[in-house]
């Protein structure tokens, strides 16, 4: 079979491969906003679960589909998130460096850490699932702790994917501008990819 043939792997890859490309910059730019975080993240989650269910028509106009759709749910799950790792940032900060260095501020760290762990861990199924719930954000934060009681490892998963970026960031030196100019703009679409799949591993699943 000619490899360049319409319907040959190869050509679907590519086809894949620049669906992803565009969707990566329509959620950068819907990123810049801040507040649109979580609906621009959602729309991307969705838009690559109906490419991974054969439905690769229109992306663009999938993704701007979820964009626009619940997006006062998206807003508040992204307000939800922002407030809560502002919180958790400032008590690290505050413990590492203004708590003079005690045993209960080393104490009170280990906990903030592990408390923002079990956080990340228990919502680590919302944007991939927002989508296509139609519930609140309350109930969609509840639901995604109930689904990572279930499926812990997946859950896990989820976490470590998402948790790479700000790793690298953080330990490497040169971590920073890597992940601004090549994470963001190349290996986001790669990540969600296989956080999607790790959520829905079947394909037309109801939610």
């Amino acid at each position: 079979m000619n490899m360049f043939q319409q319907d040959s792997r190869f050509t679907t890859a590519m086809s894949t491969v620049g669906d992803l490309a565009l969707l990566n910059i329509a959620w950068i730019l819907c990123c810049i906003p801040i507040v649109t975080i979580g609906a621009s993240t959602s729309a991307l989650f969705g838009t690559i679960r109906n490419i991974q269910e054969d439905d690769d028509a229109r992306v663009l106009h999938q993704f701007f589909s979820l964009f626009t759709r619940h997006f006062s749910t998206s807003l508040a799950l992204t307000l939800m998130s922002l407030a809560f790792y502002a919180l958790a940032s400032f008590d690290l900060w505050y413990l590492g460096h203004g708590a003079g260095g005690t045993d209960m501020a080393a104490l009170g760290y280990g906990v903030c850490i592990a408390l923002t762990f079990v956080v990340t861990l228990a919502t680590a199924f919302v944007f991939p699932n927002a989508s296509r719930s139609n519930a609140s954000a309350w109930n969609q934060v509840r639901n995604s702790a109930l689904q990572a009681l279930r499926r812990p490892i997946p859950a896990l998963c989820i976490t470590v994917i998402n948790a790479l970026p700000v790793v690298i960031a953080v330990i490497f030196p040169w971590g920073l501008g890597f992940v601004v100019f090549f994470w963001s703009l190349l290996f986001t679409d790669i990540s969600a990819w296989f956080i999607q799949r790790i959520a829905n591993p079947t394909s037309k699943t109801e939610e």
